[in-house]
């Protein structure tokens, strides 16, 4: 009995701290990627830092603060009720998570599944930087 206390106990110990901090992380995104699905803003503020910069292709420069994302996320829910991400893959390094997922709305005649790549860098628990990445027929007027 106690040789598989010891091995339990060294079990726990040999586990590396960022499997345990990948573990960590995953629930952290799939926490997200649930208030976003239950399109609920003032929970999905709770994961970004009030100095938050998000990139995307839509818009020509970075949205910056708390603010400027939680208006990006209400505009969206507005146009697109039904928008819906279904979380594919989440990859983990250093302070850095890479998730792929794909959107999707049956909104009819604007039907869409678009597949998205986002990557979060991470300090004290919250998002500080968030660049996503999508191929679409909307380009920004940058002039």
């Amino acid at each position: 009995m106690k040789l598989q206390t010891a091995l339990a106990a060294l079990a726990v110990i040999a586990t590396p701290m960022s499997a345990l901090a990948d573990a960590s992380r995953d629930a952290f995104v799939e926490d997200l990627f649930e208030a976003f699905n239950e399109h609920d803003v003032d929970k999905l503020m709770t994961f970004y830092a009030d100095d938050v910069i998000v990139h995307g292709p839509e818009s020509c420069e970075p949205k910056v603060g708390k603010e400027a994302v939680r208006a990006s996320y209400t505009e969206m829910f507005e146009q697109i009720p039904d928008v819906h991400d279904e979380v594919d893959l989440i990859v983990t390094q250093g302070d850095m998570t890479a998730v792929t997922f794909t959107a999707s709305s049956n909104i009819p005649g604007y039907e869409f599944e678009m597949p998205i790549a986002v990557f979060f860098k991470m300090e004290d628990g919250l998002v500080v930087e968030d660049r996503v990445f999508f191929d679409s027929d909307i380009t920004p007027d940058c002039s």
